[in-house]
C-alpha cells in the first residue's frame, strides 16, 4: 500500500514537471522571438529563468486587475 502511494506520487511529480518544463520552454521561445524582432544580425543574450523569477516575485504583490494582466 505504501509502495503504491509512493509510486503514484512519483508519477504525479514527473507529470507536473514535464508540464512546467513545456510551459517554461514556450515562455523562453516567445521571449527570444519578441526580443530578437528588431535586433537582426545582432547578438542577443537573455535569461528566461531570471525574467520568469522576477515576474513571479512581482505577482506576489500584485492584486486584482494588475495580477490578471500579468
Amino acid at each position: 500500500m505504501i509502495l503504491m502511494t509512493v509510486i503514484h506520487l512519483l508519477l504525479l511529480i514527473v507529470a507536473l514537471s514535464s508540464s512546467i518544463t513545456t510551459s517554461f520552454e514556450q515562455f523562453g521561445l516567445k521571449l527570444y522571438s519578441t526580443v530578437s524582432q528588431n535586433k537582426k544580425n545582432e547578438n542577443i543574450f537573455v535569461s528566461p529563468a531570471s525574467i520568469s523569477l522576477a515576474m513571479s516575485m512581482c505577482t506576489v504583490g500584485a492584486q486584482q486587475e494588475i495580477l490578471n494582466q500579468m
